[in-house]
Formats: C-alpha cells, sequence, structure tokens
C-alpha cells in the first residue's frame, strides 16, 4: 500500500513538472505557491457564498447545501467538574486510537493511556462487518492487556465521517470520506454495528455517546478552557464545530430538545461539492480529485 501511494506521489509530481515544460515556465517553488494565492476579491466571494451554504445548510442540511450543518445534540460545553473512568476510541483516518481514561475533578490529575492501531486496507475497503469487527477487536486487545475484560465500562465513539445524527448515542452515515469506502454502512446507525461487534466478543462495554473529531476537540478543549466556542480541525480532512442558537436550525422544528444551544458539525469539508469553488481550484487540486477514491465530491 505504501508502495503503491509512493507511486502515485511520483506519477502526479511529473504530471506537474510535465505541465511547466509545456507551458515554457520554470518550475520554482514560487510559481507553484502563485496558483495558491487568492486576492480580496475572491476571499469576499467565497465568504459569501459560504455564509449562503451554511444558513442553507441549517435549514435543510444535504438537500438544500453542500455544508450539511449536521446537529450534533450536543447541549452543554464540560465546566470542568466531570469526573470518571471511560474508554474512548477515534476513527477519523488511516488509524484508530483506542484510549483509557481516568477523567478527575482536578484536571492535572486526569490521566490518559493511549494506544494506536494503523488501519487494515480491507477494514477500510471491505464490509462493514469487517471494519467494525476489527474496531473491536482492537478494543478488547487494549482492555485485555489492562485487565479489565470484566469491568462494565462507558465509552464515547468519535467517529468522524458526516452522519445524520438523531441522538446522542444514535447515527446513520451519509457518506465515506477519507479514503473509507466499507459497504453496508452508508445509510446504517454505526452505533448499533459497532454495539453489534462489542457483543460478539461478549466485552461489556456500552456506547454512551457519538460525535466527531470536531465537536470532541471543541468539548475537550472547553473542559480546560472556558473560553472555546469553535472546534477546527485540519488534518486528513478539515472540519468545524461551534455552539449555535436551536431557534436558528430550521430544520430541527420538530425534534423535542429541550435545550436552548446545540454543538453544529459543519462538515465544511463538503464545500465545494457542488461546483461553487470551481473558481479557485487549480490544477492541482483537479489532479488530486481525478485520482481519489470518490471523484468529483469530498474525498
Amino acid at each position: 500500500l505504501e508502495l503503491l501511494n509512493l507511486k502515485k506521489m511520483l506519477s502526479i509530481v511529473q504530471f506537474i513538472t510535465d505541465a511547466f515544460k509545456r507551458k515554457k515556465q520554470k518550475f520554482t517553488l514560487e510559481s507553484v505557491l502563485a496558483e495558491f494565492i487568492l486576492d480580496n476579491d475572491a476571499l469576499r466571494r467565497m465568504m459569501y457564498i459560504m455564509d449562503r451554504q451554511m444558513t442553507s445548510g441549517l435549514a435543510g442540511g444535504l438537500k438544500e447545501s453542500t455544508i450539511a450543518m449536521l446537529p450534533s445534540f450536543v447541549p452543554v460545553l464540560p465546566d470542568g467538574t466531570e469526573s470518571g473512568k471511560y474508554m474512548a476510541i477515534d476513527l477519523g483516518g488511516t488509524n484508530l486510537r483506542v484510549m483509557l481514561m481516568n477523567i478527575a475533578d482536578n484536571v492535572d490529575d486526569t490521566t490518559a493511556e493511549s494506544c494506536n492501531f494503523r488501519m487494515p486496507q480491507n477494514a477500510m475497503t471491505g464490509t462493514g462487518e469487517e471494519l467494525f469487527d476489527f474496531i473491536a477487536s482492537c478494543m478488547e486487545s487494549v482492555l485485555r492487556n489492562k485487565k479489565l475484560l470484566d469491568e462494565p465500562i462507558k465509552m464515547g465513539f468519535t467517529f468522524s465521517y458526516p452522519c445524520d445524527q438523531t441522538s446522542l448515542c444514535s447515527a446513520k452515515l451519509l457518506r465515506w470520506t477519507k479514503g473509507f469506502n466499507a459497504s453496508g454502512v452508508e445509510g446504517e446507525d454505526v452505533v448499533k454495528l459497532l454495539q453489534t461487534a462489542i457483543h460478539k466478543r461478549n466485552l461489556k462495554i456500552t456506547v454512551m455517546a457519538l460525535m466527531n473529531d470536531t465537536v470532541g476537540t471543541q468539548v475537550a478543549t472547553a473542559h480546560d478552557m472556558r473560553q472555546c466556542e469553535l472546534g477546527v480541525i485540519v488534518a486528513t480532512g478539515t472540519n468545524a464545530s461551534y455552539m449555535e442558537d436551536v431557534k436558528k436550525i430550521p430544520k430541527l422544528k420538530d425534534v423535542d430538545f429541550p435545550y436552548e444551544k446545540m454543538i453544529i458539525d459543519t462538515e465544511w469539508g463538503g464545500f465545494g461539492d457542488g461546483g461553487e469553488a470551481e473558481f479557485i481550484k487549480t490544477q492541482y487540486d483537479r489532479i488530486v480529485d481525478e485520482r481519489s477514491v470518490h471523484p468529483g465530491v469530498q474525498w
């Protein structure tokens, strides 16, 4: 797999070099970076388009916008007094992270042990059953190593893919991104799929909450820094979350949610899927898109 990725990268570099030769331009760092510099008019145009897309997303999600503006059902941020022992898993790219945490009232006394597992290709692009069985096997390995197999434990699930979330612990996958394409998962409740894999191994783990890495970043940071109002991820993908007034989320008008605010998972990585960002695309964007798992949309 690594050799294949290297070959792809080399072919892209060769393509770019050949493009400059055809244009009889000198291939320099400055000439490459020049395509990524936007003037103020372009930036203002992007701001305007993005603002409209976000407003439309709050009203109708992906039916009306390329920015889904997904409800997280997280109504409040931590106040720093939370405590307890928990497991957390983070699936959001080529690695799976399994954590055991002991959260104390005093931040300095909080401990966390983390184990990283490389995602095999058959789990990423095979069947959903293979994917969640692999995740459960990693969780079992950590618990066995810590001699905690017989101890009931509550877990938080960080799942960094666009989901239609209907409660804090129920979410259907809208579409795979970041190189994943496991079959039988899109349109299904990922918490139920994981819980089924957990039960198959007779593990005493209960999934209590699901959120993506962006919402998780905002919540975790707010535990230590009360002024945190925004979560942003720039990694394999990019995304942002923020606290919104529920009255400004029209698509939740028929949902019984007894709180005034809710964290919104913007899923702004999908911005441009409708062609609204074509005017700023470079030749490099087009090369990467053409060779991605999902050409034309967020990969």
